[in-house]
């Protein structure tokens, strides 16, 4: 059992789905506003999904583009997760 439990809210930023995507987890319970457990959701599904950019919202880029900084930040803990798990191990 792991001892740094890392959770998703059903609508998460790029920013903490990179986060997620760097630790070693292979899947994350997912938590709905109140902090109630609504499910897990693989790692996989996690990258296929931001690869496939299927984010949650109509205009996306406008959402970003008020946090330009955040989004930078979030795209490259995006990548390097994206990339580690290509890498054999």
């Amino acid at each position: 059992m792991c001892k740094d439990l890392v959770t998703l809210q059903n609508v998460s930023s790029l920013k903490d789905i990179g986060a997620a995507l760097l630790t070693n987890h292979h899947a994350f319970p997912v938590l709905n506003s109140k902090g109630n457990f609504v499910g897990i959701i693989p790692r996989n599904y996690l990258l296929i999904l931001v690869q496939q950019r299927h984010f949650y919202g109509s205009n996306v880029d406008a959402t970003f583009a008020s946090d330009n900084q955040d989004y930078k930040g979030s795209s490259k803990q995006l990548e390097q997760a994206m990339a580690l798990s290509k890498s054999p191990t």
